[in-house]
């Protein structure tokens, strides 16, 4: 098991989960975990019970959860951005694309070279920041 390590984030504090995120790096918009310091890229967004808002790595999200087990709603939107990224990984190896603004559609070939056909919701890729 893993050690829960207290970093710049209170174990004490109380958070809500509010958010969670995709963003580039491309073009230095980089952002810092602020809870750890490293570099982000999948993010969550928290509120502790002052208000204050803070942006955390997936790794920090997960460990304050384990150690806190007081955020509501983070399960839900975890497994949507962790569904959201498999679709993303096949759409991106995809032989044709197309969308019809509700749904997207990826083609690809599976190992006995059959074409197969995936469709993923367009409000969630459009949620988590990804690009068609």
């Amino acid at each position: 098991m893993k050690a829960i390590i207290e970093r710049q984030l209170p174990l004490s504090d109380t958070y809500k989960f509010l958010w969670i995120n995709r963003q580039g790096i491309e073009g230095g918009n980089a952002c810092a975990c602020d809870n750890c310091g490293k570099v982000i890229v999948n993010m969550a967004g928290i509120q502790n019970q002052k208000g204050e808002c803070f942006t955390v790595g997936l790794d920090c999200l997960k460990m304050l959860t384990k150690a806190l087990r007081n955020f509501t709603d983070y399960d839900d939107a975890v497994y949507d951005f962790n569904q959201t990224v498999r679709f993303m990984t096949l759409y991106n190896k995809a032989e044709s694309t197309q969308s019809d603004g509700t749904f997207v559609y990826a083609t690809t070939r599976n190992k006995k070279g059959q074409s197969v056909a995936t469709m993923y919701f367009k409000h969630l890729i459009d949620k988590f920041g990804f690009q068609l």
